[in-house]
């Protein structure tokens, strides 16, 4: 191999001998490096990942989801190999706990929790934290050939086992001055290898300010020093007497290495990375150039800083093309070339550890983040008790909360917290400053029994600048405390409005309807409270003490104090300012009374004057009821009448503009209706809403008078007293001397109907009349249904109504609702029975010839519906010995099969427990069944067999026909089965041969459908056996049957029958042969006659 000129220059200092034994050392490697192969590289594991998050289930239950935790490395492969352990635990949050198998081994790198349950506090966030086990890097392997040794330069080299694992430090530095590489130990983030020369040896330094990253510090020699800055610049040192003190800079931390080779130049080297491996690697070192490239790729490994793991390095770079020199002799001349590749290997046997983290946490609330674009929602009891954990948040009631919403009896019930009740919310040292919004729903049955605590309400002390209490409305609340006591708010030292309470409150002092203590600077605008006080120092319908603002207010309860003051408005008036409001309740106390305010004054100390002063409140435009209340005077305000206290003319100052002013009122003309004033944005019942929940305050009925004396139309002013058509929601009256019916041209929907012994009807014509209350109604006087039009009712659940309809006569139902649920019912009476239900053929059965076409808004439920129908004697149409209720679903009559009951005398029939549809009922005789609609029977004979022949116009869900035959119209015997088509639209036709008995009388059907239902078809007679003889009776009959058209002198034996089947004659006659019927009530007989020969003759016949 020929050098170039340097090459020969440094050829002189290596002697021959030496040069045969590196030729032997190179000749060596050539032999075994093709030997030798590469590995998959290996998997440390560094990290948890939480694959699948765990999602919570019900508080103190499993886990809905439950966690998968996977063991990954700094690549974010899944360590397959690792079987360590990995522990759940809360590491943060107050009151959690976590239940269930906590401590899973890993399979493949990946642990499966499998019954994780969560106990923890609503709106608390709780970490969870997934710790590992010891983590093992991972097993050794080997290359195929197991061990190799490459010596150079007399035996001075590189040796390992050629195992390999990534190296990942932040800092790793290896010295060895001995070049042995085995048992390495660590020190914090930093791996150093020891060297075999002196204390000092194989020491690589660096300034307490270097950036440890991801450097590799080599020595191939013996003793060296080595200080670098930053680690940027890497000094490779071949003497022990040299220093370096610097070196030359780069951008990237493999940028520049410098190599001092003896007292020659340095040469310096550039670097790579190397991407898409994880081994560190040598390559292309050749000292024959200025300057070669080295090529390297560490991997990052943190460690946690409290581990110490051991180590065991295996070293071995690989060569592309090296050269040697001596340093004795200098540089070689000659080049050597390896051509195989060794990798260098790192083995890690620590037992690092690693974690993850997420966060679990019921919601306090249903929704939102407190803000005032996002306030939290509340939906049941537990949220609005959680406004105490974030009390000066925003916050929004989304529904009405009762005793039957989810946790009343934890949080709200007179049984909760140890039979205290409702905990406010706020206090004199957490105050409420935050904003709630009611948003118009009511909070009902809140009960508080504290009797030794102040401060007591919904809320109990709410303060701030921004605070503010909106649109509560409190039904039926009871309070029992110390003092500071109201139902919504015990003390307010900032700002309620559009809110209101009924209830009760009750305490030893500074007791309100709904506030307790309103401070200076506090306001209550636009508010109501229907409660009773009751204290014995200072008690007010709406407040106990006042020293702030009270504005578009008023109360109507009564207010007690047994020792100092109380108002219908305000029990004490010191400083406040009470404008535009009223009161209509009592006041009773041992010390000042006032309609309107206890007392109007306080005593303050003037301290210029240095004498006490009284200072009175500021009372404008306010008023209370004197008659209603009993209290004649007060020291502050206005007392009217109850009837000038209904007028709007007494509160001129006050807006009653409609929809934008703050007050309205009810006057009798246009509603029907007075009232006290009340507030247009509040919350109210609609007049006469049961049950009453937050009533319009004063509410009183003024119905309408129907007088007719004009026409007999409703819309028409001028037949109604005050000339004001009735509006919807009103009460009407028809006048004792109504000159018309009332006849509607358009629906109407009344609170309230009373006939009051008119004689008139209410006629709707194809008018629907909804009325919840009606009165007086008999047989002159009711609801004549003679269109389309019905009446509806509303019926709770267990109630009964009658229902006075009919048409040309008054046939009213009872419905009793035993559904489960408030239902709207709707009824009209059509004066006959038709085959399909409307219109058409009259159903030729016995029958009361009324049909009540009924309806139901929602689905039947529970145990049904119970009925009871009344008709007039002068509707039977039939003789009746069974009756039975029918209805018409639709297609066909079909008899229904409940408890029924019926009087003859009273006409009435009743049924209990109806749980079918809605539609038209029919009330038919027992012995008779209804045909299906479509479906007629039709009989013929042949010789002396009978040809039955029918057909349907459609079919839904049929399964077969049953033939039945009967001598008598009773008594029927299925003779045969025809299948049914099932479904049809189109017409399907059918027949049937009776070949057993040529004398049959009567044929019938009896359709079965699919799920068992049946209905049976009309009935066919004839007499196939001879030609019928003429019967040649009158007929209808009277009180008797004569017989002359009998063939002469010939025998017969008759036999008469009612419609049940009794056999009410029998007996042999002949031609003139003349039969009783004087004892027979009216209806419709058969009459059989027979022959020696057995020929049947029959005939129905009429006794009137």
């Amino acid at each position: 191999m020929k050098a170039n000129s340097h090459k020969s220059h440094l050829s002189s200092f290596i002697p021959n001998t030496f040069r045969f034994a590196i030729y032997q050392a190179i000749l060596w490697l050539v032999m075994i490096c093709p030997l030798f192969t590469r590995a998959t590289p290996p998997q440390t594991p560094t990290q948890l990942v939480i694959t699948t998050q765990p999602v919570l289930g019900t508080n103190g239950g499993l886990l809905s989801v439950q966690p998968v935790v996977e063991i990954r490395d700094a690549s974010n492969q899944l360590v397959s190999s690792s079987n360590a352990e990995v522990i759940a635990e809360i590491s943060n949050g107050l009151g959690g706990t976590l239940g269930g198998t906590k401590k899973v081994t890993a399979v493949n790198g990946v642990a499966t929790f499998t019954d994780l349950t969560f106990t923890g506090a609503k709106g608390i966030n709780y970490t969870i934290t997934f710790k590992s086990g010891p983590l093992l890097a991972y097993e050794p392997f080997d290359y195929a050939n197991g061990t190799g040794y490459a010596s150079m330069n007399g035996g001075i080299g590189w040796k390992g086992s050629w195992q390999s694992v990534h190296p990942n430090f932040s800092d790793f530095t290896i010295s060895n001055a001995g070049f042995t590489y085995t048992d390495y130990s660590t020190t914090g983030n930093r791996a150093t290898v020891p060297g075999g020369g002196s204390a000092d040896a194989g020491r690589f330094l660096g300034s307490a300010t270097n950036a440890y990253n991801n450097e590799v510090w080599l020595s191939m020699l013996a003793d060296y020093n080595v200080q670098g800055g930053g680690f940027s610049n890497i000094r490779f040192i071949n003497t022990a007497t040299s220093s370096v003190t610097g070196g030359v800079g780069g951008n990237d931390s493999y940028a520049n290495w410098t190599i001092l080779n003896n007292n020659l130049n340095n040469t310096v080297f550039t670097t790579t990375p190397l991407n898409g491996t994880t081994r560190l690697v040598l390559l292309k070192i050749d000292y024959s150039n200025s300057t070669s490239s080295l090529w390297m790729d560490p991997t990052v490994v943190g460690f946690d800083g409290t581990q110490t793991p051991s180590l065991t390095v295996n070293f071995a770079p690989v060569f592309d093309k090296i050269e040697l020199f001596n340093r004795n002799a200098g540089r070689s001349t000659d080049e050597i070339t390896i051509a195989s590749t060794y990798q260098a290997a790192l083995h890690l046997t620590g037992n690092l550890t690693a974690a993850s983290s997420t966060t679990l946490s019921y919601p306090a609330y249903a929704g939102g983040t407190g803000t005032s674009l996002d306030p939290y929602q509340i939906t049941e009891w537990e949220h609005l008790y959680n406004v105490s954990i974030n009390l000066n948040a925003y916050f929004k009631l989304m529904n009405d909360l009762d005793e039957n919403t989810a946790g009343y009896a934890t949080y709200a019930s007179a049984t909760a917290n140890s039979n205290a009740g409702w905990i406010p919310l706020g206090n004199s040292s957490q105050p409420f400053s935050g904003v709630f919004n009611g948003d118009g729903h009511i909070i009902k049955e809140l009960r508080i029994n504290r009797a030794s605590q102040s401060d007591m309400g919904l809320f109990g002390v709410v303060q701030g600048s921004s605070a503010i209490i909106q649109q509560v409305y409190l039904q039926n609340a009871q309070v029992v405390a110390q003092g500071n006591a109201g139902t919504l708010i015990g003390r307010l030292y900032a700002s309620a409005t559009h809110c209101g309470a009924t209830g009760s409150v009750q305490g030893n002092f500074l007791v309100g309807g709904l506030i307790g203590k309103l401070e200076s600077g506090a306001s209550v605008s636009y508010s109501y409270a229907h409660a009773t006080a009751n204290s014995s120092v200072n008690a007010g319908g709406l407040v106990g003490d006042n020293f702030g603002t009270i504005s578009n207010c008023y109360a109507t309860g009564n207010v007690t104090c047994s020792q100092y003051t109380a108002g219908g408005l305000v029990g004490y008036n010191m400083y406040g300012v009470i404008q535009n409001s009223f009161s209509t309740g009592s006041a009773t106390a041992l010390g000042d009374i006032g309609g309107l305010v206890g007392t109007n004054s306080g005593q303050d100390y003037d301290f210029f004057l240095d004498m006490p002063i009284y200072i009175d409140g500021v009372v404008t435009n306010s008023y209370w009821d004197t008659q209603s209340s009993g209290n004649a005077t007060s020291p502050a305000g206005t007392g009217k009448t109850t009837s000038e206290m209904k007028d709007a003319a007494t509160f001129s100052s006050w807006n009653f503009t409609v929809g934008t002013g703050i007050w309205s009122i009810k006057t009798a003309a246009g509603s029907g209706y007075i009232s006290y004033p009340y507030l247009q944005n509040n919350y109210y019942d609609a007049p006469q809403a049961s049950p009453a929940r937050i009533p319009i305050p004063g509410l009183t009925v003024v119905p309408f008078i129907w007088q007719g004396n004009v026409s007999n139309d409703a819309g028409s002013g001028s037949n109604w007293s005050n000339g004001t058509v009735p509006p919807n929601g009103a009460t009407i009256q028809l006048s004792a001397t109504a000159q018309n019916d009332l006849v509607l041209s358009t629906d109407l929907s009344l609170f309230s109907l009373d006939f009051n012994g008119s004689g008139r009807k209410v006629v709707l014509g194809n008018q629907q009349l909804t009325v919840r209350n009606i009165s007086n109604a008999n047989a002159t006087n009711y609801i004549q249904t003679n269109g389309t039009g019905k009446l509806l009712v509303p019926i709770v659940n267990a109630g009964s109504v009658t229902l006075p309809v009919g048409n040309s006569a008054y046939n009213p139902v009872t419905i009793t609702n035993n559904s489960g649920a408030t239902d709207d019912f709707t009824v009209r009476v059509i004066d006959a029975v038709y085959k399909n239900a409307s219109s058409g053929d009259i159903v030729v059965e016995d029958h009361i010839s009324r049909t009540w076409d009924i309806g139901k808004t929602n689905a039947n439920g529970g145990s049904g519906i119970d009925f009871t129908f009344y008709w007039n004697e002068a509707e039977e149409d039939g003789t009746y010995i069974n009756l039975y209720l029918y209805h018409h679903d639709g297609t066909q009559w079909t008899r229904q099969t409940g408890t029924t009951s019926f009087n003859l005398t009273n006409n009435t029939l009743s049924y209990t427990g109806y749980t079918g549809s809605f539609s038209p009922f029919a009330i038919v005789e027992g012995s008779t069944i209804l045909p299906a609609t479509g479906l007629q029977l039709a009989a013929s004979c042949n010789n002396k067999n009978t040809l039955l022949q029918w057909s349907t116009l459609t079919e839904s869900n049929t399964s077969h026909f049953d033939v039945q035959h009967s001598i008598s119209n009773s008594n029927w015997i299925t003779i045969g089965t025809v299948k049914a088509s099932g479904n049809s639209n189109v017409q399907q036709r059918y027949s049937y041969t009776d070949q057993q008995n040529a004398a049959v009388a009567q044929y019938r059907l009896l359709l079965v459908d699919k799920d068992g239902k049946t209905s049976i078809s009309n009935t066919v007679s004839v007499n196939c056996a001879i030609a019928p003889a003429l019967l040649s009776i009158p007929n209808p009959v009277g009180n008797s049957i004569r017989f002359s058209a009998l063939p002469a002198g010939k025998l017969y034996q008759a036999n008469v029958f009612a419609n049940n089947g009794q056999l009410l004659f029998k007996g042999n006659i002949t031609n003139g042969t003349v039969i009783s019927t004087a004892a027979w009530l009216p209806g419709v007989y058969q009459l059989q006659l027979s022959d020696a020969n057995g020929t049947l003759l029959q005939q129905k016949i009429l006794k009137q």
